[in-house]
């Protein structure tokens, strides 16, 4: 076996790599090249993007107040509020039960100036446990965000997310590793099947971008590992990612959800279901998505979407260069016999690989 670059990160489908290695993929993000088992997985550059696709207005400190927000000026402090801000039942099942819900009172936390994490004692920033409340990034940027965690699941700014608004923030220069269900803002939202109300409400990740690195094993995305039942619109990923299975530039796994006007200039790596945007999805809206970077893995690669089902894809664009061995397509890697393509626009490359004797 031909091993170089970051080796032994995914050997045989398993998450499993030294402190060294460690510390290379931590504090030296701009390597391009990763062999497994003679086979390359990762390789290309980001396209960097440093604007929110909408514009912001500025929130003065009397205006975030007037509207609600508590204002954040530090690292400490971000910590600390957001740590407050957990999620709230609703009561009832119906949409007046939803709407009251959205009318009452909560936890809604702004940041008022850029954050640079990696200058202060937040360097190893722990995951927000579950967090239920808005978050205005206010076109301000958090940068330097590093999360060193191998071992678990549900890693990201936010370790999970229930009945949450994020929306106008921008993630500089990450570096995030955990194991399943990973992403930069949010690791998993979570989602009760049972609960009505769940399935009335649906909350957005909205206008938002993340820059840097994210690493995991099954559920990694740029963005967020695994949703459920979630809107993100307006959103870029200019994101290096390394996963196994369900790895994608914006979203690693998507049920339910709605995710459009959005696009990811990521470079992408798997094995099993990777896509420029996203990775697996199942019943979801997707439209105007746009994937620019590359995508390379091995069954199930699409430049947009991984796999897919019972899903349509409508007004998206391809122009990565997507590598793989089976099914491998410039919109979805593979589809049901449900899904259906609408309206997409297909500039990528295929290149189709072999697995080295």
């Amino acid at each position: 076996m031909r091993i170089i670059g970051v080796n032994n990160l995914f050997i045989n489908n398993k998450f499993n790599y030294n402190s060294k290695e460690k510390a290379q993929i931590l504090n030296k993000p701009s390597y391009t090249d990763t062999f497994v088992n003679s086979q390359v997985y990762f390789t290309g550059t980001t396209i960097n993007v440093f604007k929110l696709m909408k514009q912001v207005k500025q929130l003065t400190k009397a205006e975030a107040l007037a509207q609600g927000y508590i204002p954040v000026y530090t690292a400490g402090s971000l910590h600390k509020a957001l740590s407050r801000a957990k999620e709230s039942t609703i009561h009832g099942c119906n949409t007046e039960d939803v709407q009251k819900y959205l009318n009452t009172p909560r936890q809604k936390i702004i940041l008022m100036k850029d954050i640079k994490l990696d200058k202060t004692k937040q360097i190893n920033w722990v995951p927000i446990e579950t967090f239920g409340g808005d978050f205005n990034g206010n076109g301000h940027k958090i940068s330097g965000l590093r999360i060193n965690q191998p071992q678990n699941n549900n890693v990201g700014l936010f370790k999970s997310i229930k009945n949450a608004k994020i929306e106008n923030l921008i993630l500089e220069d990450v570096n995030v590793v955990g194991v399943n269900n990973t992403g930069a803002i949010v690791g998993i939202n979570n989602y009760n099947f049972n609960n009505t109300s769940d399935l009335l409400l649906k909350l957005p990740i909205e206008n938002c971008l993340v820059n840097g690195t994210v690493i995991g094993n099954n559920k990694v995305g740029g963005m967020a590992g695994n949703i459920t039942n979630a809107v993100v619109v307006n959103c870029i990923a200019n994101v290096k990612v390394i996963g196994s299975e369900c790895v994608g530039g914006l979203i690693g796994n998507s049920n339910y959800s709605d995710i459009k006007d959005s696009i990811s200039n990521s470079v992408v790596s798997g094995k099993m279901r990777v896509g420029g945007c996203i990775g697996y999805n199942v019943v979801s809206s997707l439209e105007n998505l746009t994937s620019k970077g590359s995508v390379k893995g091995e069954r199930f690669i699409g430049g947009v979407i991984g796999y897919t089902y019972w899903s349509n894809a409508t007004k998206c664009i391809n122009k990565s260069t997507v590598s793989g061995i089976d099914s491998v397509n410039q919109i979805f890697g593979e589809k049901a016999e449900f899904d259906n393509i609408i309206d997409c626009v297909e500039k990528g490359k295929i290149l189709i690989t072999k697995y080295s004797p």
